[in-house]
Order: structure tokens, then sequence, then C-alpha cells
């Protein structure tokens, strides 16, 4: 690690019992040399964390196990950077809503606790700006549930940016949920459970809108531990999507690594994932009844975020669109001065693309390129 690197110290996974995090390294058969330090400053964190989980589930596990999620969630899914955290956070202006904070997705057992002790100030606290996309961030802000899962069990899709080695076990097992036994997905689905149903406490009752690019390909299962639930599926240009995409991965995996990885795997791993995740999805959205799942084009919440909404209320059967758009106006008059990153698209990166994803162009009728026409 360089002297820049951040610590373990601020690792999303800091927070996570040490009972998880010595798991994940005895599975991923420890982590490189130049990580250690920052593998043990993570452990130290985890175990000066552990009498504040002991002390949150003595008092509030009890009141979780007894909840009954009794309206069903609201998930919305799509690859990543396809426009998920734009939506969710839209959606989540409406206050009938309630969603996972990224306070609460890095400390998902010690939430009730970890506010307490914080207080409302940190509600407003900035981190700054996201990495990848520039974005506003704060503690406050919505965040996507598979981090919290992540800090919980060893069986999520996000243990590939901390263990890179393998990733492709990672995203197989757990964005696909493919090569599980019957007892692994029964695990799976409890953890799931278990963190809706705290959430369902922390906010009173509220239907709750969850945003994880990760369920895209696990409609199906979510379904079935949720009955009733809806889906908002969002797509983007393919194109956009991948050097968007890659963007992210050079930008978030040094942040979380313990294990080192070209970044030629990387290329390989959006182009592979995409299709997998987005085939499973257009196999699976057919067994969710037509009135629980609607399909949303970025570029449509792009130019009239306010109809785009209005239509994801209707087709849902949301109520209380007339109070929610005030809200939602006053939030998109903040985005005034916020630009999105550009990306050149080269002549390899459209030859990629069209080569692994022309299903994606055909079911979402997005144009195609040739890569001859691209200057060089």
């Amino acid at each position: 690690m360089s002297q820049g690197d951040p610590s373990g110290f601020q690792h999303p996974l800091a927070i996570s019992s040490s009972r998880n995090l010595l798991r994940l390294l005895w599975e991923n058969r420890g982590v490189d040399p130049q990580y250690r330090r920052r593998s043990a400053e993570l452990i130290t964190m985890s175990l000066l964390a552990s009498p504040l989980r002991w002390y949150e589930r003595l008092r509030y596990n009890a009141a979780v196990e007894q909840i009954e999620i009794t309206r069903p969630p609201i998930f919305i899914v799509g690859h990543w950077r396809s426009g998920t955290t734009h939506l969710h956070n839209l959606l989540t202006r409406d206050p009938q809503f309630g969603y996972l904070s990224t306070f609460q997705a890095v400390t998902p057992e010690v939430m009730f606790i970890g506010e307490a002790v914080a207080g409302r100030q940190s509600a407003i606290q900035s981190l700054g700006t996201r990495p990848m996309d520039n974005m506003r961030l704060s503690v406050d802000s919505p965040q996507e549930d598979e981090m919290a899962l992540a800090n919980l069990t060893v069986q999520s899709v996000y243990h590939q940016w901390t263990f890179p080695h393998r990733a492709d076990f990672y995203f197989e097992r757990y964005a696909l949920l493919q090569a599980l036994s019957d007892a692994e997905y029964r695990r799976w689905q409890q953890t799931y459970r278990w963190l809706l149903k705290k959430l369902t406490l922390r906010h009173s009752g509220r239907q709750l809108i969850m945003k994880n690019p990760a369920n895209t390909g696990r409609i199906k299962a979510l379904h079935e531990t949720f009955p009733g639930a809806k889906f908002i599926h969002i797509h983007r240009n393919p194109y956009d999507v991948f050097v968007s995409t890659r963007h992210m991965f050079r930008k978030i995996r040094p942040l979380m690594k313990l294990q080192s990885r070209g970044e030629h795997e990387d290329e390989r791993h959006i182009l592979q994932w995409y299709a997998l995740m987005l085939r499973k999805l257009l196999v699976e959205q057919s067994q969710v009844p037509a009135e629980d799942f609607i399909e949303v084009r970025f570029a449509d919440l792009e130019r009239d975020p306010l109809a785009t909404v209005r239509r994801i209320y209707q087709t849902l059967r949301l109520s209380g669109w007339e109070q929610a758009e005030p809200a939602l106006q006053a939030y998109l008059a903040t985005l005034g001065d916020y630009r999105k990153n550009r990306f050149d698209q080269d002549a390899q990166v459209i030859e990629q693309v069209n080569r692994h994803w022309a299903f994606a162009f055909e079911q979402w009728e997005y144009p195609l390129q040739h890569a001859e026409s691209v200057p060089a």
C-alpha cells in the first residue's frame, strides 16, 4: 500500500463482525502482502465495534424478529451505471417510503445504536462526492443494500471488490445464486429478510424502496423471498454502461481490495457479467405479475424525470403522487450544477460491446454503432 491509500479503518466492511471477516479471510486464503496493514486495521476496527454489536443484538433483535413486512418492498434493479442511483434518490424523496441509508449500509448490525450515538447531526454530514460519478454523498443518502449484505454475511457478490482473486466465484454464487445448496439459499433468504425487517422497524412500518444492481439477476429469488414485491428495471445505452462501469471498477476496487489483479480482468468481467445478469432478468421477469414490474429508460428519466416517475406510480399502483411531486421537484432543483462524467468510446469498445451485448440492443431498441465509423 502506498502512503495515500485508504486505511482499513475506512473500509466499508470495518464494522462487520469479526466472525464474518475472519471467515472471508480464511475462504480467500488471506491477503496479498501489500495489504496486510489494511487487513489488520480492518479487523481491529471490527473488534473495537464488537460491544456495540452485542448491545444492539440484546436490545433490538427480539423486536426485529417479531416484525412482519406487511407492505411488499419495491426493488430498483439494473446493471451498474444504468441510472439506479438517480432513480433511487428521486423515489426516496417521497416520505411515505423507507430506505437504507449510507450509514446503515456500513453499520447494519449497529444502525440503531450508531444513529443514537452519532445523533441527527450525522444525517447532514457530507461525505463529499462518489468516486465514480461525482454525485453528492452524505451519511443519510440512499444506498444500495448489497453493501449491507456484505457486512452481514459472506454471501455477497460485493466481496469480489475486496477479494478479486475469486471474483467469478462471488458473482456466480451470489449475483446469479447458482451452485448454492438448498441450505445456502435459505441462509441467503434469511439474511435478506432480517435486513429488511430491521429497516421496517427503523422506518415504523413504511414500505421500503431498495436499490441494488446485484439484484438484476435475482428477480425470481426476491419474488419468492418477498411475495408481492414490485420491481423497477432501469436500462441505459450499452456503450455508456460499459465505459462508465469500467471507470467505476477502476475507482472503487483500489479503495477496497485486499488482493491485486490486473485491469484487463475487469473488462472481461463487465462484458460477461452484464450478459449473464440481463439474460437472467429477461427469463425471470415473466414470473412477476405485469402490474408489479416496470421498465424505464435512463434517457427518459433524464429528459423528463417527473413524467417518468409518475408513470412508475401509475404502473405499480403506488398512491400519493400528488403529495410526492413537490418533494421531487425540490430535489431536482438541487441538481442544477451536476455534470455527468463523459467517456470516449473507441473502436475496440464498440466492437466488444457489439459482440457480447447484441441481445441488449435488440431487446431495448438501442442503435448499433460500427467500429469502423469511430475516428482512430
